[in-house]
């Protein structure tokens, strides 16, 4: 059994996207759902779109294309996941829209394929500011500690992995 704490950048959404598409959703990263002009909100619903169909008959080379969080998830399992598990996954998204609808996506795929997801998002855990960015990984330590109880985690069993970088780097927690 593990418990996998993936943090969630936004490389599922500005994957699907070139040039000056890219170019607005990362210069708008940091913004929420109701500070979007309505173009970039209906690209970001046209993305979700898209990559619900992708998602659905996707193998998992595709999926290691579509995004860094999957190519560290299935580098976890090797390459395919389990068909079953009782392995927890924790999605910690930035406190931003992009970053809300990512954990979302990625989410909802991994609960299709059998695996329990819960998203957490830290108050104020964005890069638009020094403050937020500290002020979110406090509460993130605070929920890690206070709420998520690791060590009760592994007294029951449970292998602890902190997927930190979406990309490649994994640690675990002995």
């Amino acid at each position: 059994m593990k418990l996998i704490l993936s943090t969630v950048g936004t490389s599922i959404l500005t994957n699907q996207v070139e040039g000056q598409q890219r170019t607005e959703l990362i210069k708008n990263a940091n913004l929420q759902e109701n500070q979007y002009t309505t173009a970039i909100f209906g690209l970001i619903e046209y993305i979700k779109e898209t990559l619900r169909n992708k998602l659905q008959d996707a193998t998992e080379t595709d999926l290691k294309r579509l995004s860094a969080e999957f190519k560290s998830i299935l580098g976890i399992y090797e390459g395919s996941f389990p068909e079953k598990s009782q392995d927890i996954h924790i999605l910690i998204a930035t406190d931003t829209h992009q970053g809300k609808t990512t954990a979302e996506i990625i989410a909802n795929f991994l609960q299709s394929k059998g695996l329990q997801s819960i998203i957490y998002t830290p108050k104020n855990l964005t890069n638009e500011s020094k403050n937020n960015f500290t002020n979110g990984v406090k509460d993130l330590l605070h929920w890690l500690e206070k709420t998520l109880d690791i060590e009760n985690y592994k007294t029951q069993g449970y292998e602890i992995i902190f997927n930190l970088t979406g990309g490649s780097k994994v640690c675990k927690v002995i």
